[in-house]
């Protein structure tokens, strides 16, 4: 979302537990959202950098000592004339013991239990980010009954969304079937091309639509519990797909194809920009491999996707 007015720069931290488990700390009564529960954190003041600002934020709210934290997203967010930026760091080393110095309430919880009715919608982004994997990894067209053991593996794995796109309309329709019978749960990491999109409604399965479709689409094609993204190739793309309240964006080409030689890559300084953009997560597709994840996450991206380089 985008607005005119300039944006309140907001930052929030994700502190996780032994468990697995993210803080949320409670709005109290005299705060907008009152009573949601959010990622702690606060405004930043005038000239302070994110990184030091979630260090006085979090000393104020929790009375720890933030000693080191690295970027995880950065989401614009707005609600008619108001804009916010919010920038949400993964604090990766700190002292003490989170307290409530402020009188709010402070809870651990998964990821997967957390509801978006429970949270302001400019936090909702991040969760999705904590829960979609860091992978996106899109069959080869040749794929068939012969990789159906290594399709099921790579959906059991859960580090990863499977894109099944294959050459044959009728053996993508098949495969998937006997995918989305043999993988139970797991079903949910299995993204169909955008035109099946009733078979995905009956398979319980997740979408890739292409940038094209999303104009024939006036709301979203799928259930909250199943995973809907966009193929993006520009601001406009990544536009549609928010307003379309998509979980995802697989934003390319970062560089140039084996298959698209003639297409030029955008280049991370222009796909950071990109990322800047949007508030949904964003896989990095286009050239690249799975060791190119740092380089797509300092560039603002989830993770990243591709075909060959992702079934080695």
């Amino acid at each position: 979302m985008t607005s005119s007015a300039q944006p309140i720069e907001v930052v929030a931290g994700l502190l996780t537990d032994a468990d697995g488990r993210v803080l949320l700390a409670r709005r109290t009564s005299a705060q907008d959202w009152a009573g949601l529960w959010e990622f702690p954190g606060g405004k930043r003041e005038p000239g302070e950098d994110a990184a030091s600002a979630l260090v006085r934020e979090l000393q104020e709210e929790l009375g720890i000592d933030v000693e080191a934290s690295e970027p995880f997203a950065r989401i614009p967010w707005s609600v008619g004339a108001r804009a916010l930026t919010l920038e949400v760091r993964q604090v990766t080393r700190w002292r003490g013991q989170p307290y409530p110095r402020e009188g709010q309430e402070l809870r651990w919880q998964h990821a997967r239990d957390m509801r978006r009715e429970a949270m302001p919608p400019a936090d909702w982004p991040a969760v999705q980010s904590l829960r979609l994997p860091l992978m996106l990894r899109i069959t080869p067209p040749h794929f068939g009954e012969a990789e159906l053991p290594r399709l099921r593996a790579a959906l059991l794995a859960g580090d990863a969304l499977v894109r099944l796109r294959l050459d044959d309309p009728a053996r993508e329709r098949e495969i998937a079937r006997r995918l989305a019978a043999g993988v139970g749960e797991e079903r949910a990491r299995l993204l169909l091309g955008g035109r099946q999109i009733p078979l995905a409604r009956d398979l319980g399965c997740g979408l890739q639509i292409q940038a094209g479709q999303m104009d024939e689409l006036a709301l979203r094609p799928l259930a909250a519990t199943q995973w809907c993204g966009a193929s993006c190739h520009g601001p406009g793309d990544l536009q549609r797909a928010q307003h379309l309240d998509l979980d995802f964006a697989v934003l390319g080409p970062v560089r140039a194809t084996p298959t698209h030689t003639a297409t030029h890559g955008l280049g991370w300084p222009s796909f950071a920009s990109l990322c800047e953009m949007t508030a949904l997560p964003v896989y990095a597709l286009g050239g690249l491999a799975p060791m190119d994840l740092a380089a797509a996450q300092a560039a603002g991206a989830r993770g990243v996707a591709g075909i060959r380089a992702f079934w080695n």
